[in-house]
């Protein structure tokens, strides 16, 4: 099995691969390959690349299966409490008030 970054960047070679490795592979092995393969990729930002990247899906099953390969992925704004959270929606509006509002007293 080649690595699933190359077979990312060779499906959309216009893009950036990152932005849709996060639910380009479904079973758990492909998914614990991948994430090794991200950290060889980005050894020093892939914690924080995956959990901004993790802010945009709703599919919580698929959010957990990536915050359960390391306790260092985090949302840079809501933490690991990503589930749902959008900017557009109440709830990710109230969070990223709460956490403006903390930062800046």
């Amino acid at each position: 099995m080649g690595k699933i970054i190359d077979r990312i960047k060779a499906e959309y070679p216009d893009r950036n691969w990152k932005f849709y490795a996060i639910g380009f592979e479904t079973s758990d092995e492909e998914r614990k390959q991948l994430f090794e393969e991200w950290k060889e990729e980005e050894p020093e930002h892939y914690q924080v690349n995956i959990g901004y990247l993790l802010g945009y899906h709703t599919d919580q099953k698929l959010i957990d299966a990536w915050l359960a390969l390391s306790p260092d992925i985090s949302h840079p704004i809501f933490g690991r409490k990503i589930g749902g959270v959008s900017p557009k929606n109440e709830k990710g509006e109230m969070i990223g008030k709460e956490k403006i509002s903390r930062s800046n007293d």
